[in-house]
């Protein structure tokens, strides 16, 4: 038995307190692939799609204790579409500690919970029995008084966020690794995905979600239960600019530019020469007032984990968003034209930091954001060839590239409107709230505790 806070729940909750109940149905948050998701749900379950709110649904895995040995994998939920001051608003449905989950069959029976109560959701009616058929028990009282009543407001799943490596490991998505394809919205295979051209075949192989359902057969596994959630479709699978973007192909693309860069400062040797380049950087800091800084850069920052791949630099998503304007510049200044590897390099700063100044919703272009992008990606994959015809080891390609090709080429959403960056942040409250200082240590005790505090701490939103 574990604790959870299943979703009708929470809404009926949410919607009862509700000052201006209305605001729970808004969609003005949504990206404009989340309103089609909740329009095609909305129509399945023949549902108007003003009236029916539509639900994130995150998890991930998180930190839990002082030397960061154990992490804590929790869901959490969130009303996407509604802005203003309650539009960081996230609830925890479940968590636990890593260390008492089974492979797939922990987040199988958690999510067959989660199915069951989305599908209340859809129909507007509170469960008559507990998510297995079985009667209610002794401290269900509340719950069978409330059976077969109604629900004020009905609800969806609109979107799922999380990193690749949680979409692989609780939803059977493909991996970055899987030969057979390595993305859920295509076929492309990882021998292909250096193929970032406007003609690549992968751009005409698309997958619809029932194509992606078959590929999980053939490989024999079984879907995940939220595959049976009403509305849900692969397209609810949001791509993550942080994991993909600023964890990924820039913090990739950073480590091999800083490290051409090097050759450019003045030095005796490599360590005093990034030395010289932090001084630039905190240079570029102070005139620009970058929020998210690196306290420091030494050359163990710029190098691979392993000895095949090249240098990555080792910052968090913020702190790398704020090199993406530093490294364009520096690289407009010092690197040169007429010399192949450095002008590609200069063309792909430019391009990358075009992207991110394409976030906001003030500028936002999806044609542009394209266009640089596939810009971006071609620069990186000749970088990648330069690299290997030179015998180095500066400039490589992870299929985070391909990643972020579909998240910017192929997805009409803005990309920030489904980000996680809320959702890592209260994945930190999460793990605060796991906090342990004795006691038996076991599955219960920690679900439990995590939502008791998180109840004790936040009082039901008048929203």
């Amino acid at each position: 038995m574990l604790p959870m806070l299943p979703p009708h729940e929470l809404v009926r909750v949410l919607h009862q307190n509700a000052d201006h109940p209305e605001r729970l149905l808004s969609q003005e948050n949504l990206g404009a692939e989340s309103r089609r998701n909740l329009a095609r749900a909305a129509q399945e379950i023949k549902a108007h799609p003003g009236q029916l709110i539509g639900l994130g649904l995150w998890g991930d895995g998180v930190p839990c204790n002082w030397d960061r040995s154990q992490s804590i994998e929790c869901f959490t939920m969130s009303l996407p579409g509604i802005d203003g001051e309650w539009e960081n608003m996230r609830m925890p449905i479940w968590a636990t500690n890593k260390k008492f989950l089974v492979r797939h069959n922990t987040f199988d029976d958690v999510l067959t919970v989660v199915t069951w109560s989305l599908r209340c959701l859809a129909i507007g009616v509170m469960p008559s029995k507990r998510h297995d058929l079985s009667a209610w028990l002794p401290t269900d009282g509340l719950r069978s008084r409330q059976a077969k009543t109604p629900l004020p407001v009905k609800a969806v799943l609109c979107e799922v966020r999380g990193d690749w490596a949680f979409m692989k490991q609780c939803f059977r998505l493909p991996p970055s690794n899987e030969i057979k394809g390595c993305c859920w919205r295509c076929r492309v295979t990882p021998d292909e995905i250096r193929d970032a051209s406007a003609g690549a075949p992968w751009r005409k192989q698309r997958l619809d979600h029932w194509d992606l359902i078959k590929r999980i057969h053939e490989d024999n596994a079984n879907c995940s239960p939220l595959m049976g959630a009403p509305g849900l479709r692969s397209q609810c699978f949001a791509m993550d600019w942080l994991h993909v973007a600023d964890l990924g192909i820039t913090c990739n693309f950073l480590g091999g530019l800083f490290k051409l860069l090097l050759r450019k400062m003045e030095g005796r040797n490599e360590s005093d020469r990034c030395s010289q380049l932090f001084l630039r950087m905190q240079q570029f800091y102070k005139e620009n007032k970058t929020e998210s800084r690196l306290d420091n850069l030494t050359l163990s920052m710029l190098r691979a984990d392993q000895a095949k791949k090249g240098p990555k630099l080792r910052a968090k998503g913020a702190e790398a968003r704020g090199l993406v304007p530093f490294a364009a510049e520096l690289a407009d200044q010092l690197l040169r034209d007429d010399d192949e590897e450095e002008r590609a390099a200069k063309l792909a700063a430019r391009a990358l930091h075009a992207c991110y100044q394409n976030l906001s919703t003030a500028v936002y272009d999806a044609a542009r954001m394209a266009h640089h992008s596939r810009t971006f990606a071609l620069l990186q994959v000749a970088l990648e060839t330069h690299a290997e015809q030179h015998n180095s080891l500066n400039w490589y390609v992870k299929p985070k590239l391909h990643m972020f090709q579909e998240m910017c080429e192929f997805g009409s959403t803005r990309p920030a409107t489904c980000w996680t960056y809320r959702d890592e942040d209260f994945g930190g409250s999460v793990a605060s709230y796991a906090w342990r200082r004795g006691g038996a240590l076991t599955a219960v005790s920690v679900s439990s505790m995590v939502l008791m505090k998180f109840r004790a701490k936040h009082n039901v939103p008048h929203i």
